[in-house]
């Protein structure tokens, strides 16, 4: 059993156990679903602004090009975004989501050092 501030080691990784307390005026409230409509990433700026990329698959990792990564996972209570790699975390709607995954909203602004996302829901065709 972990308990708060363990410390795994796996080959050169060393792994913190860390338990977070959310101060409860920052408990996120549950991510955005829409049965009737895909989820889509739009790119608002950096080198591929104005593309879609839809999020078809269950884990779909973004990027700015510069070593920021995160990724974005569909679960069955919506989609959430998580930290992946690079030295700042990801900010949705101007916060930083920490280490720990982030539900998204339809319409949430993701920003990975510079270059900002758009989630959001195509209406079905």
């Amino acid at each position: 059993a972990l308990i708060d501030g363990d410390r795994i080691e796996v080959g050169i990784y060393r792994l913190d156990f860390v338990i977070e307390r959310i101060a409860p005026d920052r408990v996120a409230t549950a991510p955005a679903r829409s049965p009737a409509g895909s989820a889509r990433l739009r790119v608002l700026s950096g080198l591929n602004a104005g593309a879609t990329l839809p999020l078809d698959r269950p884990i779909v990792s973004i990027g700015n090009g510069a070593g920021q990564v995160a990724v974005l996972a569909r679960r069955r209570n919506g989609h959430y975004v998580t930290h992946l790699e690079g030295p700042a975390y990801p900010l949705i709607n101007g916060e930083s989501i920490g280490l720990v995954a982030h539900p998204l909203h339809d319409d949430d602004l993701i920003e990975l050092a510079g270059t900002i996302f758009q989630f959001f829901f195509e209406a079905p065709s």
